[in-house]
């Protein structure tokens, strides 16, 4: 853990309380946490992801601060990770909380931002050395009403699905609506590859996997393979040639088994060389 933390563009100590008893993003939910991966100081893919900032603000009726600025909040992440000596490859975790109010029901739309840092093993991407075990939650979906939303639920798919005794079944588990269409895992996005055609679900969730998720389908184009978006099932999930997760902090991680179906991983090892090679030279 990083000695220390970023309220509101001040360093704080990361072992001391810099929260109070009456936050409402750990009251009530009313809140929204957006992971980044980054390196030498710089956030990949920045400009996308502080555009999503201000869409999620705005989204959730909060203010956007007079001093959120691209260049202000850039050079806020730089010098906290001056600050914890990091500097290379490292994750940020960037919260945006509505400030305190007497009343469960706020009129107070401003916001405060609190940025968490943490060094990473590897300077970039790397593609994991074990292929993962993969199965479907069924004891567990996601509610339309937050598709049609497309925000970050307020309860954690991590602790129901750590709470639930199948948990040790697979390494990664896929989560449906309840239509049994698959959307997502609670981190990332799933790829899906027959032959030249990827398919991924119609509904990403929630909209920060995007900016990620759109970055690799187009390298995935000019590798001259067809994207389709779909509903997938678990009757699909057999005819695949390969399964692989994308987020923005892992990268991508490749699927070896879905119960006895077994997968390749030559696309997911050729489309990382390309990623990392784009972010390396700023080719973003």
């Amino acid at each position: 853990m990083a000695r220390h933390l970023m309220l509101n563009s001040e360093i704080l100590p990361a072992d001391k309380p810099c929260l109070f008893a009456n936050n409402r993003g750990l009251k009530y939910g009313d809140a929204f946490t957006i992971a980044l991966r980054g390196n030498s100081s710089k956030v990949f893919l920045f400009d996308q992801y502080f555009e999503l900032f201000i869409k999620y603000i705005k989204k959730l009726k909060m203010e956007v601060p007079v001093l959120f600025k691209k260049s202000i909040f850039e050079t806020d992440i730089e010098l906290l990770l001056q600050k914890n000596r990091i500097y290379q490859g490292f994750k940020a975790e960037v919260t945006v909380f509505r400030n305190a109010s007497e009343t469960k029901l706020s009129n107070d739309n401003t916001v405060s931002i609190l940025i968490t840092v943490k060094k990473t093993e590897k300077e970039w991407f790397q593609l994991n050395s074990k292929g993962l075990k993969i199965d479907i939650a069924d004891w567990f979906y996601i509610p339309d009403f937050i598709s049609k939303n497309n925000i970050i639920s307020i309860f954690s798919e991590e602790l129901l699905l750590s709470n639930n005794l199948h948990f040790a079944d697979a390494d990664q588990w896929l989560l449906t609506n309840e239509k049994k269409i698959i959307l997502r895992t609670a981190d990332a996005v799933l790829f899906c590859v027959k032959g030249k055609s990827v398919y991924i679900p119609k509904t990403i969730l929630p909209n920060y996997y995007k900016v990620f998720a759109n970055f690799v389908l187009g390298i995935l184009q000019e590798f001259d393979y067809q994207i389709y978006k779909a509903d997938i099932t678990n009757s699909d999930l057999a005819e695949f040639d390969e399964l692989f997760l994308v987020d923005p902090v892992n990268g991508i991680r490749w699927c070896l088994a879905y119960k006895e179906k077994r997968y390749f991983h030559k696309t997911s090892e050729n489309l990382l060389d390309s990623i990392n090679e784009r972010l390396q030279n700023n080719q973003v």
